[in-house]
């Protein structure tokens, strides 16, 4: 299977793709100023946390917003949770994403078990959840998006793997969670990222530093270039691609 990957994923033309989002100031602004508003692996504070929440959700456009009092709701669950969600965290040294998937997941359903609390007629904000906590640990943690999920799922079934991320939005379709369905995204990047050569990861790293307007130049997780990489392959054909990432 890791042999699969390697030769389907195609590491010349991701490094096209991250090259052309990159290049774009509006693309590269959102990930800077999203990125600046988080210390890896450790919890937010009160204000930073409420600053990291709207800036993440009208850059990204993860509809928190469209929920009245969602926002609310969000940093009150998460100041709840604030100290258990830093003991989670730091947690996460102990593992790296390729070698020990297993472990990254009882971790991450810890932590998006703090956010996914069904409202009485509101929404469970899936993918805000998994874009807040990779910005909180972003070698560990993928984000979950529609586009990037679309993406994945035609690599998996070019190869051959008919049981990974589910081309539907909604995990129910299985009868699963969606902390139980996060753990598909965490074991299909484990599986990348280990079926990656050491030149084809630090290949990848590279592009992405070296692409980077001056201005917006952060160093990103091999995890969070690889998400670029499938939010631009997952785009509808007449999308355009100088949105910011969603």
């Amino acid at each position: 299977m890791e042999d699969r990957l390697r030769s389907e994923f195609d590491v010349d033309r991701a490094c096209a793709e991250l090259g052309y989002l990159n290049g774009q100031a509006v693309f590269a602004a959102s990930d800077f100023l999203v990125a600046r508003e988080f210390v890896p692996y450790e919890p937010l504070p009160p204000g930073k946390a409420v600053c990291a929440m709207l800036i993440l959700d009208g850059l990204w456009a993860t509809q928190l917003f469209r929920e009245p009092g969602g926002l609310e709701r969000m940093l009150q669950l998460y100041g709840q949770h604030a100290t258990s969600c830093g003991d989670a965290l730091r947690r996460l040294h102990q593992f790296t994403l390729e070698d020990h998937p297993e472990r990254v997941s009882e971790v991450a359903a810890e932590l998006l078990g703090t956010l996914l609390v069904p409202a009485e007629g509101g929404r469970q904000h899936y993918s805000f959840a998994a874009k807040f906590f990779h910005w909180h640990a972003p070698q560990h943690l993928p984000i979950v998006d529609s586009r990037a999920r679309r993406a994945i799922n035609m690599l998996q079934k070019a190869c051959s793997q008919h049981r990974g991320v589910v081309l539907a939005s909604t995990a129910e379709m299985w009868g699963e969670t969606y902390v139980e369905e996060y753990g598909r995204w965490i074991a299909f990047y484990s599986s990348l990222i280990r079926a990656l050569t050491k030149v084809d990861r630090e290949r990848l790293l590279a592009t992405d530093r070296e692409s980077l307007p001056p201005d917006f130049s952060i160093t990103n997780s091999l995890l969070r270039v690889l998400d670029k990489v499938f939010w631009h392959r997952g785009s509808p054909p007449s999308a355009s691609t100088k949105a910011a990432p969603v």
